[in-house]
This record gives C-alpha cells, structure tokens and sequence, in this order.
C-alpha cells in the first residue's frame, strides 16, 4: 500500500473526538473504525485530478502543528487543502469542529468536489486499524440551514441521520451513487453532474451510499467547509471560528511551555516537535502520563492522578499505566500533596498487580513474567513510594512481591535496559507530518522517542547521580550546540548548555534540586570520562574531543544546517526563497528551532495493602589539558533501545 495511507491525528486539546488525515488529504471525522471519510476531486483547467491517483501530492504540518496542510499541483500552481481542529464559542469550550479549506493558488478558477463516501479497512495503513467490518453509508442528505458567510445559505449534509458537514453555500453541481466510487468519479469528472435537486443517495443493503459536492472556487481564493466532530449540533453556520493561524499560533504557544531540548539533528528535531504537540492532542489518560511528566507538564500530570484517586479499573492490566505515572511523578517532582491524596490508589494498584501475578501462577501460565515488564519495575519504584509515606508494612510487602517478579523476569531482561538515540529506521518510519500509523503506534513510538533522547540528554537512573550527554557525540554532533531547559529528572529542574572552543567543548549547568534531594554528582561522559562535580550550578571548559568518523544516521549533506535553514536557498518547511514550493520529502521542519517533545494512564478498583536559562558568559573556567591517550579508548558496543512504555525507576 502507498504510504500515503498513514494517518495523522488532528484536533483539539481534551478532545474526545479523534479525526484523522490520510496522505492525500482525506478525513475521516469519526476516527479508525468511523463510518465515512470526506475525498475531495479539483477540475482544473486541464482536467479532474483524483487526488488518490495524484503523484504530484505532497503534504506538511503548518509550524509542526496539527494543521495538515496537502498540494496538488494543478496548471499554473497549488490546489491546497488543509485541515485543522476548532473549537467554537459555547459553554463549556463550545462545540468541536474540523475545518476542512481547499485555497485556490493558481491564477484561474478551478471546480472542487467534496465527496462524502464509506470509509474502508483499506483507507488505513494498518489492515487492523480500518473501519469496523459493519462500518457503511446508508443515507445522505442535506438541507439549507441559517447561517454562512456573507449573502449565502449555509447547507447541512447529513451522514445516517447525524449531522456531518456544512457548506458554506448550496453546491453548484452534485451526484450520488449506491456501492460504485469508480462510477460517482466517472460522473463527476466526465461533467455529467447536475444540480443538487436535494434527493438523498441511499444504499441500506450495502451501506456503500456516497455523493460528491461540485463547487467553484476561484483564483487566489479559499473555500472553507465544516465537519462537527462532537455531539449532535443544533443550528447552522458555525459564528466566529479561528482561523487557521490563530490555530497554529495557540498550538505553539502551548507546545513552548515545560522542558526545551535543542540538538543538532535537524530531522529527530521535526519529528520530535510535531511528537509534542500530538502528546497534548491524545491526553495524560491515553497512556502517555509519564511523556507528560517528562515534558514539564507536572500540573496536568497532578491532576490527572488526583482524579483516578477512588476510581476503578476494568481491566486489571491498565494498573501499570496507573503505577508507572505514580512513581514518575514522584520521581521526578517529590510532591508530596499528590502523594499522599494518591495514597489508597498506589494501594489498590499494588493489589491488582498482587492479585493477577497469583492468578498467573495458579493458572500455571509460567509465573508473573507474564505480566509486563514496566510493571515488574513499577512495583519495584512503590516501594519508594510507600516509604516516604511511612508505610513501611506495605513497603516491606510490596518490596517481597517485587523480587519475586523481577527473578521471574527472564535473563534477557536482567540488566536494567540501556537508552540509545532515537534510531534513523524509526525516524524514517515516521510519516511525512512526523506521524506514524495507527495511532496506538503513533502513542508508543512517541514515548520511546522522548524517553531515549530525555535519558539520553541526563541520565537519571542512578541515585545521586546525573549523567550529562551520556552517550558519546552522535556523528554530526561535534562542535554543534546543544540546550537543555527545565528538564525534570530524579535530583530536580536541569538546564545545561554546550557550547565549542575548537574541539573543546565547554559546559554550563544549573540544577534546582528537590527541597529534600541530596549530594548530587554530575557527570558528562559522552563529552569527558574523567570530569565530574558536585556543584549545583558552573562552568567548565572539558578536554579536547575527537570528531566521530562515522557516517551520521541522518546526513546533513544536503545543505541543512543545524538552526533548520538550508544553504541552497530553500526554506526547511517547503517553500524556497524565491517563492516557489519545494517538492522534498514533506518532513515537518520549521524557520524557528524547534521546541522538544517524554512513558504511560488509567485507574484501579479500591482493595488495600497494609529555571533557570544557562547563558553562556564571555569567561569559561578551564580544566588543565591532559594528554591524549596514547591508544584511542575501546569503542563500547552499541545498546538497545529502551522499550516502548519502559520506565526509568
């Protein structure tokens, strides 16, 4: 299947809808498994342009933001289709929307038709994340509706009874057919559309009812139509919507707050930006609470526990996303007030993983390995828990069930899991809006994506402890900058800079410790093994550093540079600087260095076991030099990478 088939997740902050974009630009409004999908045809000055049978689509993310943007080339420029969630006034947030504009960006008018038709299992890239078998269109219908802008009458069409998209005016021109999209194309494309005269298109034994909207839209204009996602909608055209750079610019402006990491892979960099901004997307409750807490999102993270506080689970499993966000907010924040108001819920989740670990054993399914392994190290990170709470009965328990999980845990899973750099394969993997399909997939590579690159950046898993830049410098690394603001870890707020003397790097660290953290040993030995300090903040000038020889996972020979411009005149996010598009790759890139992106949430039945930014200054305090070995040191052997949802406990 063409790749293009991946889906990218849009809409709003707290959404319970879960619209998805396909490569070519098609929504499906009800999420994997809806009912119908919106398509959309341009008759241009040549002729129809299906957009699936298209190679001339490409598609971006506007500033990293989940507002997809699609183009398809048409003569003498872009037809442009973007898509992006809204939410309108009301109580309560109002009502969600997604917008869907298709901009004429060409120099004569062209005829769009949005085409309402079944979603299929074969619209996704996953054979098992489609629509649902029994998934269909019996029924479309429209009808005018107040509302639109200026003089024209809105138009409500109307998918099985429920209200599913508005027009911004009556369509000029419309067909229907029952089971044959290749039969509506040919209709369509052949002009033999005609007015709308209202009738429904119906298809109730194969639910296969599809119809296509003919508009005109012309040159250097936008048409604008809208999908309501959320409950059933009462009214018309939907007043005062934002545009779509108020969107972009609130998906920004939420993206910049928490931790900051900025490193010199111009590509892990776009992905991870666009990772962060879909994190807000999902939710704390989708099993992304510990990248909340990574992130800086501690707030939120707090909120979230304190609400599963009393509530049940229904399935004993989803314990170790409750555990796993327990311990990380613990770890990394020491509140107690959400501690101690969590107090009968870490108890209740202890049990559950009591209780399924004995049935396992009973069942004779081989021991508790059989549960997963981020809950074997969870269970060792309650223990912590139930100390600082003075519970030491519960935390001498917890500490027995805990050995005995992890001596069930196989060998390969001994040693506590190493952390590597996000890996070019996943990288490439990821779509061209930095996406990857389904979206549970989309929720477990972002999770290893920000949990490598944050322990990556400061290791933590040590107590007293913080290994700067652990690993040695990844190819391209040398002699590039790198930032770190406000990253929590288990000693406090971290912020540290590199910045290069020839092939000296120096480093500048400022750490807030926990109000009842102790000595805390830095160290950075991907820079200089032999340095280390134990102060909370400095400065220093390390020890000469060789530049790596080896080829980097993403070369920057195409002219990138490190602060996302490109030395051949092209601008990283499509365009180029004399005013045409460029036709690469469609990663998500940006003219600004882009902001960072952190591993998972539930809840429990009740049972009961008893800031600072490092600027560099013009000075630097230097270590004396020490001389170069004589041998080059042994190249340690490449780790592997962290599992998916893997904590750091």
């Amino acid at each position: 299947m063409d790749g293009r088939a991946a889906r990218t997740r849009i809409g709003t902050i707290g959404s319970t809808a879960e619209p998805l974009i396909d490569g070519w630009g098609r929504v499906t409004p009800g999420g994997a498994g809806g009912d119908w999908l919106l398509d959309w045809w341009v008759g241009a000055d040549d002729r129809w342009h299906v957009v699936v049978d298209e190679a001339t689509v490409r598609q971006a993310l506007l500033d990293h933001s989940p507002v997809v943007e699609t183009r398809l080339r048409v003569p003498g420029g872009d037809a442009v289709h973007r898509a992006f969630g809204v939410r309108g006034s009301g109580p309560g947030g109002g009502q969600e929307y997604v917008v869907v504009e298709v901009e004429n960006d060409s120099p004569v008018p062209f005829a769009l038709a949005l085409v309402v038709r079944p979603a299929s299992p074969l619209d996704s890239a996953s054979p098992f994340d489609g629509a649902a078998a029994d998934a269909g269109v019996e029924r479309i219908d429209g009808q005018p509706v107040a509302g639109g802008p200026g003089r024209d009458c809105a138009h409500l069409v109307r998918v099985n009874g429920r209200a599913a998209l508005l027009l911004p005016r009556a369509p000029a021109r419309a067909a229907a057919s029952a089971g044959d999209d290749a039969d509506l194309a040919r209709v369509v494309t052949t002009g033999r559309a005609g007015p709308w005269s209202g009738a429904p298109a119906l298809d109730p034994d194969r639910r296969r009812a599809a119809m296509a909207f003919v508009l005109p839209v012309t040159h250097h204009t936008t048409l604008r139509a809208v999908l309501p996602v959320g409950p059933e909608i009462e009214g018309g055209w939907p007043p005062a919507l934002p545009s779509r750079s108020q969107v972009v610019k609130g998906w920004t402006a939420q993206a910049e707050r928490g931790a900051r990491v900025d490193i010199p892979d111009t590509k892990v960099m776009a992905v991870l930006a666009a990772a962060r901004r879909r994190v807000l997307l999902y939710g704390p409750r989708s099993g992304l609470l510990s990248t909340y807490e990574r992130l800086g999102h501690a707030g939120q993270v707090a909120d979230t526990l304190r609400g599963w506080a009393g509530a049940a689970v229904p399935q004993p499993m989803d314990v170790a996303d409750v555990l796993d966000g327990l311990v990380t907010h613990w770890r990394l924040t020491r509140d107690r007030s959400v501690l101690e108001a969590t107090a009968d819920l870490l108890a209740d989740a202890v049990n559950v993983v009591a209780t399924s670990a004995r049935h396992m054993n009973k069942g004779r399914r081989g021991s508790s390995s059989a549960l997963p392994e981020a809950t074997c190290r969870s269970m060792a990170g309650a223990v912590a828990l139930f100390r600082a709470l003075g519970d030491r009965r519960a935390a001498d328990d917890t500490q027995a069930l805990a050995d005995q999980m992890q001596a069930d845990v196989p060998a390969a899973h001994e040693k506590q899991h190493p952390v590597t750099w996000p890996s070019s394969a996943m990288v490439a993997e990821a779509g061209p809006t930095g996406a990857w399909d389904p979206p549970s997939r989309d929720r477990a590579h972002i999770a290893l994506l920000v949990a490598n690159l944050w322990c990556g950046m400061a290791d933590d898993r040590t107590d007293g402890q913080l290994a700067l830049l652990a690993h040695r410098l990844a190819p391209g690394w040398h002699g590039q900058p790198v930032d770190v603001e406000e990253l929590p870890t288990a000693a406090g707020r971290l912020s540290f800079a590199v910045r290069w003397h020839g092939n000296r790097p120096a480093l500048l660290w400022e750490l807030t410790p926990h109000a009842d953290g102790g000595e805390v040993t830095i160290t950075a030995p991907g820079l200089d093994r032999a340095w280390r300090s134990n102060e909370q903040r400095g400065e220093v000038l390390l020890a000469p550093v060789a530049a790596p020889e080896a080829v980097p996972d993403h070369p920057r020979g195409d002219g990138a540079r490190s602060d996302g411009a490109r030395s051949d005149g092209a601008r990283s996010d499509g365009a180029r600087s004399d005013g045409a598009r460029s036709d690469g790759d469609g990663l998500i890139t940006s003219s600004q260095p882009p902001r960072s992106v952190s591993p998972l949430v539930s809840s429990v039945p009740k049972g009961g076991v008893s800031k600072g930014k490092v600027m560099v200054p013009d000075g630097i305090s230097e270590r004396p030099e020490r001389p170069e070995p004589s041998e080059p040191p042994e190249r340690p052997e490449r780790p592997e990478p962290l599992e998916p949802g893997a904590s750091f406990s």
